[in-house]
């Protein structure tokens, strides 16, 4: 046989390597979620009734007795009809509005989607089907037309400040509903025939699903932090006050915290904060009852034609361990010297935190670290360093 047509040699393969669903050392494990999924453990039904309509939502989750969809989830159910003859079309329209009311009432429509289930003219049967399924997708994105882009749809929420200076009491929220409607003719004597309109409305919950990164034990050895660049975010900055007449000198500000910035909003975030300055300035803020304040913080801005408002809340303070000795501070001459804060911190009631941050042209919701330094003498404010994050609900 010519040698062009001998069959290649071969050798014996490698044996396959071993693989394990669990991970090694250094690997993790990622969280999967489809929300689309037909299995849901939480599933429940929601049925709402007007003279002669009804429908029904199915296999949605219930929050306060409200039915509730994420980004991309099916909104299933059907409708009944009570008397079908005289029907002419029967529609479905999924809307969001942010309403507001400040010194006058705002209105703004995210979406609004018109589904159309049945129509007399474009239908083979003479008469509406008693009951009438319907599957559609909950969106997860608007047209933002002052932005001229499209936006994440932000989550239900409602904000109201009762104690406010503002009148009337200045109330914000973002509402979801969905409304079936059925138009019927309707005959009267002597006269021509006429139309009218039946419906019936649900309020929705929408609440987007995020997930937040696998969180740092707080028991973490902060001595590897400096190394591990990739776990640990550093935000480096300089403060400077001034005491009395004389001016101190700049402290150099670093606080060390997990890169992920989404936290969970029943997580502790474990962080270290580090002061160097001269021993003068330190001793200057060591006056105080508390020289250092570590902070969550929500902010929360209004801005509507004619009206405009912002509000910061404090959801929890951290703890703080003094890891540096104070004689340190006792050093002479223009050497600096550091002082170091490990701590933790988390919200007080995280169950109180319905909703996570997000960005509109109307509606701001901000979360951030903030790190205080104790006013000097001659200071109004605080020396304040704000550090965003983003705080994530569960589903």
């Amino acid at each position: 046989m010519p040698a062009d047509l001998l069959p290649p040699s071969y050798s014996k393969s490698i044996s396959a390597p071993s693989y394990s669903p669990c991970p090694l050392p250094g690997e993790h494990t990622f969280s999967h979620f489809n929300s689309r999924s037909s299995t849901n453990h939480h599933a429940t039904a929601f049925t709402f009734n007007e003279p002669l309509v009804s429908f029904n939502l199915k296999n949605c989750r219930g929050v306060n007795g409200l039915p509730t969809y994420a980004q991309g989830d099916l909104v299933q159910g059907h409708v009944t009809l009570e008397e079908r003859e005289s029907v002419l079309s029967v529609a479905i329209k999924l809307e969001g509005q942010m309403l507001a009311t400040m010194t006058r009432s705002h209105s703004v429509v995210l979406f609004s989607n018109v589904h159309t289930l049945w129509r007399c003219d474009t239908s083979a049967d003479k008469f509406c089907p008693r009951s009438i399924p319907f599957s559609l997708v909950f969106p997860s994105a608007y047209n933002d037309h002052a932005l001229k882009q499209m936006c994440p749809l932000p989550p239900s929420c409602s904000f109201s400040w009762p104690q406010a200076y503002y009148a009337p009491c200045p109330e914000v929220s973002c509402v979801y509903t969905m409304t079936v409607i059925v138009i019927k003719v309707h005959n009267r004597l002597f006269l021509r025939k006429h139309t009218r309109t039946s419906s019936v409305t649900a309020t929705l919950i929408y609440s987007p699903v995020s997930r937040p990164f696998p969180s740092i034990p707080v028991s973490r050895n902060f001595s590897g932090c400096e190394k591990s660049s990739g776990e640990w975010h550093k935000e480096t900055w300089i403060s400077k006050a001034s005491s009395g007449a004389s001016k101190l000198s700049p402290i150099q500000c670093q606080f060390s915290f997990p890169s992920s910035r989404d936290f969970g909003a029943s997580e502790t975030i474990p962080f270290r904060l580090r002061l160097h300055a001269l021993p003068s300035s330190l001793k200057a803020l060591l006056k105080y009852n508390s020289p250092v304040r570590v902070s969550l913080t929500r902010r929360i801005i209004i801005k509507f034609p004619e009206s405009r408002m912002s509000e910061e809340y404090v959801l929890g303070d951290g703890q703080l361990d003094l890891r540096s000795s104070l004689s340190v501070l006792n050093a002479c001459g223009a050497e600096r010297v550091t002082l170091d804060w490990d701590g933790k911190l988390c919200c007080t009631k995280p169950d109180g935190i319905t909703n996570s941050g997000f960005v509109t042209n109307e509606l701001t919701v901000q979360d951030f670290i903030t790190v205080s330094l104790a006013p000097f003498k001659s200071s109004s404010l605080e020396l304040q360093r704000k550090i965003p994050i983003n705080l994530v609900v569960k589903p």
